[in-house]
């Protein structure tokens, strides 16, 4: 069968080419060994080499501009691409040169000369995903755990309603009632849009979760110049959250009102707001480090250093100030808020409770005892959140690092004289205006207008 009767349609990065001739040049890489007083040579075959492609387009009619512009944007895109080859179909290409010929003979038709050469895909080995994305990852880390979540809560509920013993049914009713009017109580403005929680699991784990996000997901209400107390006092609330089921049960118990529903039942949803805590605290952190990466990013792009300000006649006090203000903003915003121990501190957090999370949706030992207690089936249920819960914590294990990354290294330097952070930010940076820079990765020092010739404190290298 000729090559004309499967000529496939060509095109690269899924910009059409009407392909008028193909032209391919391969070949072999050889070492050739030649001896002295011995004819010819010995060869040694050290592979194929990568194949060229001579491809000639041609594009016409009244409006020819638009997909010309359109494969010129295609062709100067950085990296390899997907050539769709007319014979050989769909090939890792990179362009290395192109030559439009416009004739006055021919106003509406172009031809263009494409050269390509032949790549393998990329060993992941040495693709470089920037820092950005990384942290993103590790905001956006708490979708797949809540989804799991809410998938185990909806068949524990199943469970409890296809029990059929009402007083089992009801007081996990007034249980589940009673732990999503304590979190939205704490909710400004918060809806309830679940009516029955037995027979709507769902609805009950999205209002649920949403009661947990308005408490616990303020990372971007933190206070820049308390951001780490700030966050103290987020993960105590997560911690308190978590034991809001098991406190209300242990209130059942001392004051023997009402059926107290079963311990099981109790766990299940202890479960889920142990589980969904982690993950929204995850989130959190993750938008603390988006925020110290791009705050990291904008350093390295454009440093902060000693800015320029306008002449302003002196008479002029109110324009003075205004520019120092600017500026002052200006280095305030660039400035990172964490020091490398406290991005340690932050993801070694969210992964003890990720651990705890995970502790508690094993099979306990109270539970293993039951006569009617169903370790195979628990397992199954749990084992999609488990694993989106150790997917989340590398995902924030890795965003730390990027955070640190990021910045230069962070080294111990000696004080080479008696002075200030301004003296000591010009000495080593050229740039005093990082001072304050030296003053958040050194909080032991206490006299920060009297450093010593020969006192050890934390810098980066540059």
């Amino acid at each position: 069968m000729a090559w004309k009767d499967n000529l496939q349609d060509g095109s690269y990065r899924n910009v059409a080419l009407e392909i008028i001739s193909c032209e391919e040049t391969g070949g072999h890489d050889v070492a050739k060994h030649s001896y002295p007083y011995r004819p010819g040579i010995e060869t040694e075959d050290l592979g194929l080499k990568e194949r060229t492609f001579h491809l000639t387009c041609a594009f016409w009619g009244d409006d020819y501009e638009t997909p010309l512009m359109d494969l010129t944007q295609a062709l100067s895109m950085e990296g390899i691409g997907e050539l769709k080859h007319p014979v050989w179909g769909s090939i890792w290409a990179q362009p290395t040169d192109w030559s439009p010929t416009f004739q006055a003979e021919d106003p509406d038709y172009v031809a263009i000369k494409i050269t390509f050469l032949e790549a393998s895909t990329p060993t992941a080995l040495f693709i470089r995903q920037s820092s950005t994305l990384i942290a993103e990852a590790a905001l956006l880390s708490d979708e797949p755990v809540l989804a799991a979540a809410t998938d185990a809560l909806a068949a524990e509920v199943e469970g409890i309603s296809l029990s059929g013993v009402l007083e089992r049914i009801q007081s996990a009713r007034t249980l589940m009632t009673d732990t999503l009017s304590g979190v939205q109580s704490m909710v400004a403005g918060a809806i309830r849009s679940v009516t029955d929680v037995i027979d709507m699991p769902r609805a009950f784990a999205s209002d649920l979760i949403d009661g947990l996000s308005g408490v616990l997901n303020t990372g971007n209400r933190f206070n820049p110049k308390n951001l780490f107390g700030s966050w103290k006092g987020l993960l105590d609330n997560a911690k308190r959250m978590g034991r809001m089921p098991g406190n209300l049960f242990k209130n059942w118990q001392r004051e023997k009102s009402g059926t107290a529903p079963q311990a099981r039942d109790v766990r299940s949803v202890e479960r889920f707001q142990r589980t969904v805590g982690a993950a929204i605290l995850g989130s959190s952190a993750g938008q603390i480090m988006v925020d110290e990466v791009r705050r990291g990013a904008a350093i390295r792009a454009k440093p902060v250093a000693p800015i320029n300000r306008p002449t302003v006649p002196s008479g002029n006090a109110n324009a003075n100030s205004a520019n120092a203000s600017t500026a002052t903003s200006i280095e305030r915003e660039l400035a990172p808020i964490l020091t490398p121990k406290q991005v340690e501190q932050l993801v070694a957090d969210v992964r003890t409770e990720i651990n705890a999370a995970i502790a508690l949706l094993r099979p306990q030992p109270d539970e293993i005892s039951e006569p009617d207690f169903d370790a195979a089936k628990q397992l199954i249920t749990y084992r999609p959140v488990i694993e989106a819960l150790k997917s989340q914590a590398l995902a924030l294990q890795e965003a730390g690092l990027a955070v640190i990354a990021i910045r230069p290294p962070l080294i111990e330097r000696t004080v080479p004289f008696a002075g200030n952070w301004h003296l000591l930010a010009h000495e080593w940076y050229g740039d005093y205006t990082r001072a304050s820079e030296l003053a958040r990765l050194n909080p032991q020092v206490t006299l920060p207008n009297n450093l010593q010739r020969g006192d050890v404190v934390n810098a980066y290298a540059r």
